[in-house]
């Protein structure tokens, strides 16, 4: 039976909510004495400088504050913590199969990784423990942290995560991990049940966390065992020096006491040979031009997936190995060149093959106007075009005295971002479109959008020169500022999140 994790998580110095000042999560809350606009959950992000304005220095961790809304009047104060120390060691139940007494196994200190996460926030920190197990870490107050504990590999130990963690002062978070519950299985390929290569790793991942635990070899005969606590995971299975392995994620759910059986197969790793050749629209031969091919099936595989990329010579020509399957042939010149990326999709590979001339086409140009709430055009805004596949490459202009520019970019889906310059006082504007839409008549409206004022303070005192970063639920940046001489900034965010 396996042994309570609450027995060994020493969490004795936290302390309760109704002794916490307001900080980085919930700061924003305070300043409205309502709830916000669900519809409306900004997040701002403070990066402390190094020194205040009197040359003493200011060891502050960035923080994040959440809920900026209507219900805040727009106008927050961002109170800054310091750090708190967590500190702790990780010991662990070494089980030994060989030993004949009734307990069969010891305790030792191990080494490993700890880490403490608020998600969705810049609040994250990993530290790795020193030989004897111990570790140290300054992390930002919070009461919403998400804890791992990951020991090395070699002790064959569980991971640990856990959420919704108070951490509000300097607290010891040492962790005896035990001997946890097995998964277990082979890795194998072909009909014939062959053992996978040797170098063929396998590792756990937490669901709920997307923490990933220690990662384990399989055997020579294509088995391996790794133990874990009960619950649900991604299983993944690669070979890390083996470019032409696909990888498998499958989903296990861990509880059973004496262990969880998951195998892993494979229909085939033969990797027949392809050849290509990339042209532009004029027949001319590109050489540098990344091709990324990209499975969408493996033969016989469903839970497999393999991407390989190489590059096209002096001739425009190319060769790969791949696995059988149907793959989508990705085609990325380089970010100066005249021509642009283009996908050849489903495309059947069960054998060494010729695929022929693939053709780059020419970059599509977007050219516009960009005009404000009144329909005035507005100079000097950066106009920034980033891919939303590829290698999301981004591509930058301004517009001109007659809200002008110009833009030879890419012809896939795009997330666009206009920048107008400080004393327009508008604010940036998204547009999520591909070059054919993202103009509408010839032009693209920036919003007026609502001016966010704050100050930046650390013990009662402002932060002058804090860059603000102002960021939706999707991680978009919506502005960017800097703290002045008292504390305080002012940005415009467009609120109803571009189009």
């Amino acid at each position: 039976m396996t042994r309570s994790l609450t027995s060994f998580l020493i969490l004795g110095a936290l302390v309760g909510c109704s002794d916490y000042d307001l900080g980085a999560e919930d700061a924003m809350l305070e300043s409205g004495g309502q709830e916000f606009d669900a519809d409306i959950d900004l997040r701002i992000d403070v990066y402390p400088p190094g020194v205040l304005g009197d040359g003493s220095s200011l060891d502050l961790l960035g923080q994040s504050f959440r809920g900026v809304g209507a219900s805040t009047n727009w106008d927050v104060s961002l109170p800054l913590q310091d750090a708190v120390l967590i500190n702790g060691e990780l010991s662990g139940f070494i089980v030994n199969e060989h030993t004949a007494v009734g307990v069969p196994g010891h305790v030792e200190r191990v080494e490993g990784v700890f880490e403490a996460v608020v998600p969705d926030t810049i609040m994250a920190r990993s530290v790795a423990t020193d030989v004897d197990g111990e570790f140290r870490l300054d992390v930002v107050p919070s009461d919403l942290y998400t804890l791992a504990w990951v020991p090395d590999a070699e002790y064959g130990l569980p991971f640990l995560v856990t959420t919704a963690e108070q951490l509000l002062e300097d607290t010891d978070l040492s962790v005896e991990l035990d001997e946890g519950l097995p998964l277990y299985g082979n890795v194998t390929y072909s009909d014939e049940g062959l053992p996978a290569p040797f170098g063929t790793v396998v590792q756990a991942v937490d669901v709920a966390s997307g923490i990933g635990g220690p990662v384990a070899e399989i055997d020579a005969s294509g088995a391996y065992m790794i133990r874990l606590y009960p619950g649900s995971y991604e299983l993944k299975v690669w070979h890390p020096d083996n470019l032409f392995f696909p990888t498998q994620a499958l989903s296990v759910s861990v509880g059973e006491a004496d262990g969880t059986r998951q195998d892993v197969h494979y229909a085939t790793l033969n990797t027949p040979i392809i050849v290509s050749e990339v042209r532009d629209d004029d027949g001319a031969p590109r050489p540098s031009v990344s091709i990324r091919l990209r499975s969408t099936e493996i033969a016989d595989t469903p839970d497999a997936s393999l991407v390989v990329e190489t590059e096209t010579g002096p001739n425009g020509l190319f060769a790969a190995r791949l696995v059988p399957g149907t793959y989508d042939i990705e085609l990325i010149p380089s970010y100066e060149a005249v021509v642009g990326p283009t996908v050849i999709r489903d495309v059947v590979i069960d054998g060494d093959a010729d695929l022929g001339v693939l053709t780059v086409p020419s970059r599509p140009v977007v050219q516009g106007t960009v005009i404000g709430p009144s329909g005035s055009p507005i100079g000097d805004t950066l106009v920034r075009a980033e891919e939303n596949s590829l290698y999301g490459f981004v591509y930058e202009t301004t517009t001109n005295e007659d809200g002008l520019f110009v833009l030879p970019v890419a012809d896939v889906d795009m997330t666009w971002t206009f920048e107008p310059p400080a004393d327009a006082e508008l604010a940036t504007t998204f547009v999520d479109a591909g070059p054919s839409d993202v103009l509408v008549d010839g032009r693209v409206e920036i919003a007026h959008g609502e001016r966010i004022t704050g100050t930046v303070t650390w013990r009662g005192e402002p932060v002058p020169y804090a860059v603000v970063d102002v960021r939706d639920a999707e991680d978009r940046l919506f502005a960017t500022a800097s703290s002045d001489a008292d504390g305080v900034f002012e940005v415009r965010v467009d609120v109803t999140g571009g189009r």
